[in-house]
């Protein structure tokens, strides 16, 4: 657990670079291909401590069957 701890310190204090991407881009960008590809797609920012999941056709029939 110690290292797990460790690890989600340097994570969230590495000075990432995002110059040009626009948080709605990416979002976009990443609903399509999870839509085309019928995956579920995952977007974690580590920096704010949030996920976003977009599903594609497979996910909806997940959610349905569950």
């Amino acid at each position: 657990m110690e290292n797990q701890i460790k690890l989600d310190s340097l994570q969230r204090s590495h000075a990432m670079s995002v110059d040009g991407f626009d948080e709605n881009d990416v979002y976009g960008y990443v609903r399509g291909v999870a839509q085309f590809e019928n995956v579920f797609s995952v977007v974690s920012d580590l920096k704010k401590d949030t996920s976003r999941i977009f599903t594609g056709g497979f996910g909806h029939v997940v959610v349905t069957v569950r």
